[in-house]
C-alpha cells in the first residue's frame, strides 16, 4: 500500500541559485520583495534538495497584503508555519556542539529532526549547521510558534544554557542556502504537544513589532522615541493619526486612493478642533465653504510648506528650543523662516533642517501623503479634483494588476524582463509618483496622467521609499527603457502643454537647474498597452538590442524617429563619425563572410578591426549590431547540430572558436533558414 507523502507549505526563491552568501546578499532586497510570490508545497525530500542547491527559502508561508513591490515579505505577512528551522553557530566555545550531538540531543528527549545541513559559513574546524524540524499540524497563532521556538531552545542546551541562535526569530525570515545534507529523515513528523512539554524556559522573545517591520501605531505616538516631548506637540501628533487612521479606514472601504469625501467627518474630529484656534492670524482659512484650491500638485507642497509651523506646535518663533531628537542640557534647536517664506525646525547641533512635511513624517513616522491629507483637512485645503481622484484610481488598479497571478501567465516575457532588469520597483514608483503628481486635465489639456519631476527628485524618493538599490544613471536607463517599451511615456516639448510649461520654467529659475525637467504620461490602462510592450521586448531580442549599452547614438542607428521620442533632452546631432567609418568596414566584413560562409560570429568582424581597441570594439559593436541585422535581415541562431550540418561547420573551426552547442550565437540571413 503506497502512502500519500506528506506536504508542507513554504516559500522559495526558485528563479536564481545563488553561489555563495555574499552573491545571496547583493541580492537580499529583490528575494524580499519577491519570495511572496513563489508559495510551494514540498516533501521532506524536495525541501532537501531546495536547501542545499542554491534557493533562499522561508520555511514559513505568507501572503501579500497590498499588490505593492515596495512592501517585502515582513511579520505581518505571516500566515501560517509548518516547518521549524534553528541555527547552531557554535559562538561559545564552552557548549561547542558537533552535528551528531546536537541529533542525539534531540532523540535523547523524542524529538526527531528532518533535516540537518551545514550553512555557507561553516569550516571543518567549525560546525555551523541548520536543523529542520517537520510538524505534523500547522502552526497560525504567533503566541505558540514563540513557545514551540522556546520548547526546542530547552531542548538543545548544554550546561543550562540554549546552544540555538535566537536571532532565528523572525516569522519572515529569509535562510539563505546551504552545502550539504548531514542528516535526513523524511518520516520524522512531530506533534506539537510533544515539544511543548519541555517549555520551561523562555529564550526567545518576539516583540509585537519587530524592528523590520515598519509599521505604525496609528493610536498614539511612544513618547520614549521622540526626546524633550511635550503636550502641544503631542497634540498635533495624536490628530495626524487619527486622521491617518481614519483616511486609511476609509480608502479600504470604497477603494478610492486619497477618499475627499470623508473630509467634512475628519473636521468634526475632536482631535483638530483645539488646533483651529492657532491659525486665527495665518493666511489659511478655516471656513468649510472656502477653501483654498490648488489644481498643481507641486505647488502644494510649496503652499503646505509656508503653513506657520510656530503656531501648530504651539512654539516661539527664532527662539532656542529643547530638540526632539537629542538630550540637550542647553537648548538648541530653534524654528526659522527662511527667504522662500518656509518654515524651518533647525537643530545647530544635530546639524539637521526639517520643513514641516518632514518633520512631521519623522515625528509621527508617517508617509508624506499621510501629513499631506492632515494639512489640507486642518487648513481647509482642496488638493484633488474629482477627475484627479478618477485617474489615480485608474492607476491603483494598474498596480494591482502588474502584481495579479494572471499578469505573469498573460505576459510571461514582460515579466521575466521586469524581473531580471529589476524594473517593477522602478515602475511603481512612476505609477506612484503620478498619482502624487498628476496635474488636473484642465491644467495639462490631457486626457491622460502628467507630471514632472527633477532626476534629484526621482533618485531621492527611489531611495527613500522603495527597497531598492540603484544610482542616478540606472535609475535612469531604467525610466528610458519603460518609456521604449510603452509603459510610460516621456514627452517631448511639442506636447507639453504651454500651462506646464510655464511651471517648469518657473521652477528651473527659482531653483536653478540647468538640466531640461522631464514630463512623463501613463498611458491608458489595456491589454494592448502589455501586448506591445512584448512585442518591442520581442523585437530588441531578434535584433540583439542590448540594454545594457543602449543611448541615443544606438537608438538613432535603429530608428532616429523612436530615438527622439525617447530621448528628448538630448540634442538632436549627427551619428558619430568614428562610428560610421566602424560600421563601413563592419558591414563590408560582414558581407564578405556571408558571400563565403553564410554565417559569421560576432568575434569573426571585431578581429578584423586591427586599428580599434579591444574596448572600441566592444563599444562601436553594440551600437553597429543591431542596425546590421536590421540592414541585411539577418537573425540569431544558436550553435546546434542541425546548424552544423546545414552550414558544414568543421571541427577544426569548431575548436579554434571556442564554439558550443546551445550558447554560441551565429548570424545567418533569414533567406537561409530551413
Amino acid at each position: 500500500m503506497n502512502l500519500i507523502e506528506p506536504k508542507f507549505k513554504l516559500l522559495v526563491y526558485d528563479k536564481k541559485q545563488f553561489k555563495n552568501k555574499d552573491e545571496a546578499n547583493n541580492n537580499i532586497a529583490l528575494i524580499k520583495n519577491r519570495i511572496l510570490d513563489y508559495p510551494k508545497e514540498c516533501s521532506i525530500k524536495e525541501i532537501a534538495y531546495y536547501c542545499t542547491n542554491g534557493y533562499p527559502i522561508c520555511f514559513s508561508y505568507g501572503i501579500r497584503n497590498n499588490r505593492s513591490s515596495s512592501k517585502a515579505y515582513r511579520d505581518n505577512n505571516w500566515r501560517e508555519q509548518q516547518l521549524i528551522a534553528i541555527d547552531i553557530d557554535n559562538k561559545d566555545r564552552q557548549r561547542y556542539t558537533t552535528i551528531n550531538e546536537a541529533i542525539c540531543l534531540c532523540k535523547n528527549n523524542g524529538i526527531t529532526p528532518s533535516i540537518v545541513y551545514t550553512t555557507l559559513s561553516s569550516t571543518d574546524m567549525i560546525n555551523k549547521y541548520r536543523i529542520i524540524f517537520a510538524l505534523r499540524d500547522s502552526i497560525k497563532d504567533k503566541d505558540l510558534y514563540l513557545d514551540v521556538l522556546n520548547s526546542l531552545a530547552n531542548i538543545l542546551s548544554v550546561k543550562g544554557k540554549t546552544i540555538i541562535d535566537t536571532a532565528c526569530k523572525d516569522l519572515s525570515r529569509i535562510f539563505y542556502p546551504g552545502k550539504k545534507i548531514e542528516y535526513y529523515d523524511e518520516n520524522a513528523i512531530l506533534d506539537i504537544d510533544s515539544i511543548l512539554s519541555f517549555n520551561k524556559k523562555n529564550y526567545i522573545t518576539i516583540k509585537k513589532e519587530s524592528n523590520n517591520l515598519k509599521q505604525k501605531d496609528n493610536n498614539s505616538i511612544k513618547k520614549s522615541t521622540i526626546l524633550n516631548y511635550d503636550l502641544d506637540t503631542n497634540m498635533v501628533l495624536n490628530a495626524l493619526l487619527e486622521t491617518t487612521k481614519i483616511v486609511k479606514m476609509e480608502n479600504e472601504m470604497v477603494m478610492s486612493p486619497i477618499m475627499t469625501r470623508v473630509r467634512d467627518q475628519l473636521t468634526k474630529l475632536g482631535l483638530l478642533k483645539p488646533l483651529y484656534y492657532r491659525f486665527k492670524q495665518s493666511p489659511f482659512s478655516v471656513n468649510l465653504s472656502k477653501p483654498i484650491t490648488t489644481r498643481v500638485p507641486g505647488f502644494l507642497f510649496s503652499i503646505l510648506r509656508t503653513i506657520p509651523m510656530d503656531k501648530l506646535l504651539n512654539k516661539p518663533l527664532n527662539t532656542s528650543l529643547p530638540c526632539f531628537f537629542h538630550k540637550d542640557s542647553h537648548p538648541s534647536a530653534r524654528i526659522e523662516r527662511d527667504n522662500t517664506g518656509r518654515y524651518i525646525y533647525h537643530c545647530y547641533a544635530c546639524q539637521i533642517k526639517y520643513d514641516i512635511i518632514d518633520l512631521l513624517c519623522k515625528l509621527a513616522n508617517v508617509s508624506i501623503l499621510d501629513v499631506r491629507n492632515f494639512l489640507c483637512i486642518l487648513c481647509n485645503i482642496e488638493y484633488e479634483t474629482e477627475w484627479q481622484s478618477k485617474m489615480s484610481y485608474r492607476i491603483m488598479q494598474m498596480q494591482n494588476y502588474i502584481y495579479d497571478k494572471s499578469f505573469k501567465e498573460k505576459y510571461p516575457l514582460l515579466d521575466k524582463t521586469l524581473t531580471r532588469k529589476n524594473l517593477f520597483p522602478v515602475y511603481l514608483m512612476m505609477l506612484d509618483c503620478a498619482r502624487t503628481y498628476l496635474f488636473d486635465k484642465y491644467i495639462s489639456g490631457a486626457n491622460n496622467p502628467i507630471f514632472y519631476l527633477t532626476k534629484k527628485q526621482l533618485v531621492k524618493r527611489f531611495h527613500k521609499y522603495y527597497d531598492c538599490k540603484k544610482n542616478e544613471q540606472s535609475l535612469y536607463k531604467g525610466i528610458k527603457y519603460l518609456a521604449r517599451i510603452g509603459l510610460i511615456k516621456i514627452l517631448k516639448d511639442s506636447d507639453i502643454p504651454k500651462s506646464i510649461l510655464d511651471c517648469l520654467n518657473k521652477i528651473k529659475r527659482d531653483n536653478m537647474h540647468n538640466r531640461r525637467i522631464e514630463c512623463y504620461s501613463i498611458p491608458d490602462f489595456n491589454s494592448d498597452m502589455f501586448h506591445n510592450a512584448e512585442k518591442q521586448i520581442q523585437s530588441d531580442k531578434d535584433n540583439c538590442v542590448r540594454m545594457s549599452h543602449y543611448c541615443r547614438t544606438e537608438a538613432v542607428l535603429e530608428d532616429k524617429k523612436l530615438a527622439n521620442n525617447i530621448y528628448v533632452q538630448d540634442i538632436d546631432s549627427e551619428i558619430n563619425y568614428k562610428i560610421n567609418k566602424f560600421y563601413v568596414a563592419y558591414k563590408a566584413r560582414a558581407l564578405k563572410l556571408l558571400k563565403t560562409k553564410k554565417f559569421f560570429l560576432e568575434k569573426n568582424l571585431l578581429s578584423y578591426m586591427k586599428q580599434y581597441t579591444s574596448i572600441q570594439k566592444e563599444k562601436y559593436s553594440n551600437y553597429c549590431l543591431p542596425k546590421l541585422i536590421k540592414e541585411l535581415k539577418l537573425k540569431k541562431v544558436s550553435f546546434s547540430k542541425k546548424i552544423e550540418k546545414q552550414y558544414n561547420i568543421t571541427n577544426k573551426y569548431i575548436t579554434r572558436h571556442n564554439m558550443h552547442y546551445g550558447v554560441t550565437k551565429l548570424y545567418i540571413e533569414r533567406e537561409n533558414e530551413l
